[in-house]
């Protein structure tokens, strides 16, 4: 929505990123699937400096923004569902989500969850000086759609955002 954080100012402290996934599963015309059970994988590439947050991690529930800017938000009445957390060869991590008995063509629940952005005082893993850009991607699959990855196929989705740190703030 319009009230999507796009920039993070590093130096006033603005090191925390809140997500939302709204996964959904779609029929195919034939509607042969329609109201099967199928198990939902939802995997979601960090980009580099980003690092999931232990514990941040909700299905369902009510989320409510932090009053400070920047800072990690609240979910009440959620379910904590922590990801398999891949650490991968160039450094990212990768969050995996499994959901099984999902019935197609029904409602998902949100899942919410967080991220720090670099290492405050660790120049070696923080956010390099000035403007950089960094991006989610997520994807979603099931036990029998196995298509590519697409905004056509609805089944990826990417959010990006800008970091700032130092002088170029």
């Amino acid at each position: 929505g319009n009230d999507d954080k796009q920039t993070f100012h590093l130096d006033s402290g603005q090191r925390v990123v809140d997500f939302v996934l709204q996964p959904r599963t779609y029929y195919d015309v034939n509607q042969e699937n329609y109201g099967k059970k199928t198990t939902v994988t939802i995997t979601d590439t960090l980009s580099e400096y980003l690092t999931y947050r232990e514990h941040s991690a909700y299905f369902g529930g009510v989320y409510q923004q932090s009053e400070k800017d920047g800072a990690q938000g609240t979910v009440t009445g959620g379910v904590q569902t922590e990801p398999q957390i891949i650490k991968n060869e160039n450094g990212t991590q990768t969050l995996i989500w499994e959901i099984h008995d999902v019935t197609v063509g029904e409602a998902m629940e949100p899942i919410y969850y967080s991220v720090n952005i670099g290492k405050k005082g660790n120049p070696k893993d923080d956010v390099p000086e000035g403007t950089t850009s960094l991006k989610n991607t997520v994807r979603i699959s099931t036990d029998t759609d196995r298509r590519e990855p697409s905004l056509a196929n609805r089944n990826y989705a990417e959010a990006g955002f800008t970091v700032v740190r130092g002088s170029a703030g």
